[in-house]
């Protein structure tokens, strides 16, 4: 009342944004969350530059053993990416201030896809780097492209997607610690190895495999994955995240 207060400029965004933009407030004011969640997308894309500068044959070397890091690098950032997405506590990471996105007006889509859209966003940026890597490295056929580019998505966008089921099933609102929580919580466990596992079982399916089916088994696969992920995704939108 005692000052010349003037109304400067307001700004609107919409509903998926700004609970995007609240995601992200909440995951960069944790240390502990952003140091456990971010590990895996920068191991990926560390494996991706030292293939892009030593080649298959210095890495062999260095392994003693004969591996085709061409095919199976994809899958290596892949299992890489999947380890303890951010999305598998972000439930839990509310704490005791899980009443306030209860009491909002948000649809547990809008909450969803809001802690969706902050996991993806913040691997998008390495991906698309060991993506870069990988292509330039391998300089593979159109097809090698697609799946270079293909499976890493799906498996990871799996992961970030199961991430959240396993806390809608195993929320922990009620906790001292965030290091218990990013760590040593159930949730955590479960959905931070999900996307590794089904990475491995992907690339078992084509090792056992003959070498000409291997288009139709990462086809296959993929398409796979993507029925779990959808499948799961509406499972997670239609829960009603209120009664957790």
């Amino acid at each position: 009342a005692k000052h010349d207060y003037r109304m400067g400029q307001l700004t609107s965004s919409s509903v998926l944004k700004t609970v995007w933009l609240r995601e992200l407030k909440r995951y960069f004011s944790s240390g502990v969350y952003v140091t456990n969640t971010i590990m895996g997308p920068v191991m990926g894309t560390v494996m991706a530059l030292a293939y892009f500068f030593a080649g298959t044959e210095s890495l062999n070397a260095m392994l003693g053993m004969e591996m085709d890091f061409g095919v199976w690098l994809p899958f290596v950032v892949a299992g890489s990416f999947s380890m303890m997405p951010p999305t598998a506590v972000s439930l839990s990471m509310e704490g005791k201030n899980w009443w306030i996105s209860k009491t909002l007006p948000l649809t547990s889509k809008m909450i969803i896809d809001g802690k969706l859209l902050m996991s993806l966003s913040l691997m998008a940026p390495f991906y698309i780097v060991c993506e870069i890597l990988m292509i330039v490295a391998t300089n593979p056929d159109l097809i090698g492209i697609v799946w270079t580019i293909v499976i890493p998505a799906a498996i990871i966008v799996f992961s970030c997607v199961f991430g959240l089921t396993a806390n809608i099933l195993l929320p922990k609102f009620n906790w001292d610690s965030e290091v218990y929580i990013v760590k040593q919580s159930a949730a955590a466990g479960l959905g931070g190895f999900a996307g590794v596992l089904a990475t491995i079982a992907f690339a078992v399916v084509l090792i056992l495999l003959p070498a000409a089916f291997a288009d139709a088994a990462k086809l296959g696969g993929t398409l796979v994955i993507l029925a779990a992920t959808a499948l799961l995704y509406r499972k997670n939108i239609t829960t009603n995240l209120r009664k957790l």
